[in-house]
Order: structure tokens, then sequence, then C-alpha cells
């Protein structure tokens, strides 16, 4: 069961979007986007349903504070994996089964890109904080449209 949320209720007052593209999660298609707090300058990590009757339904969220500001937080595995290191994920889907993206030993969370621009672009979102939206990040955006 999935809970039933108006698109607009997962988005944060005071939030911007830096970057949003396609994965593959649990193996179902979602679309992650990464929002940033405007006045704390955390991030927050939101995957929904990608298409189908649930379209834009949320799966799971994450609050990433100072873990971006390590330089092993984040780890590109392949061409289109990123691991996470020190993410708790909020789940609003009982069926899914996020053990199934933990890897290592550290149970490191694994992103899998649908395309390899999303992978690519996806550790941009988080410098933002002091450079402003990229323009990568831009056309991951609309990569992911």
């Amino acid at each position: 069961m999935t809970i039933d949320i108006n698109a607009s209720e997962f988005r944060l007052s005071g939030e911007k979007k830096t970057f949003q593209a396609q994965i593959i999660d649990d193996g179902y298609q979602h679309s992650l986007v990464v929002y940033q707090d405007i006045a704390t300058q955390s991030f927050r990590l939101h995957a929904m349903v990608r298409d189908g009757v649930l379209r834009q339904c949320p799966v799971w969220t994450a609050f990433v504070t100072h873990q971006s500001a390590s330089p092993t937080w984040l780890q590109r595995k392949g061409r289109k994996r990123v691991w996470l290191k020190d993410v708790h994920l909020y789940v609003f889907c009982q069926e899914y089964r996020q053990q199934n993206q933990r890897k290592g030993e550290a149970g490191a969370f694994e992103i899998n890109f649908v395309s390899e621009s999303g992978a690519a672009h996806f550790p941009e979102a988080f410098l933002s904080a002091a450079s402003g939206p990229s323009t990568g990040s831009h056309q991951a955006i609309e990569d992911a449209k």
C-alpha cells in the first residue's frame, strides 16, 4: 500500500528543486528529486512513482544535512550507479524494500539511474548551496520531464 498524497503536499515550503532524474529503485522506475531548503541550505531526496495510477505518489524521502559536506559521502560506483553513506530513508510505501538497495558492509544506499547523464549530474545538485543551480543539474531536470 502506498499513501496517496497530493503532489503539492510533498513539496515543503521554502524548498527549491536542484535536480530530477529517473531511477530504478527496488525493481521499479521512479523519479528522484533533490530539493534544497533555502533557509538552512540542507537537502532532501524524494523518490516518487514514475507512471501509472500512483504517478507522483511518494515512495521515500531522506534528509541530507552534514553528510553532503563529506568527500566520501557520495561515491560513483559505475556509469549509472551512485552510493550514498549515512542516509536514513522515511518510507511511505509498505511494499518498498530499502534493504534491496543497501550495499557493502556499511549499508550504503545505492541509486541506479536510468541514464548515465543522471548519475553524472547528481553530485552537482549538492554544490548548489555555494554556487547556485548548475547548468548540468538544470539539464538533468529537463531530461527527466
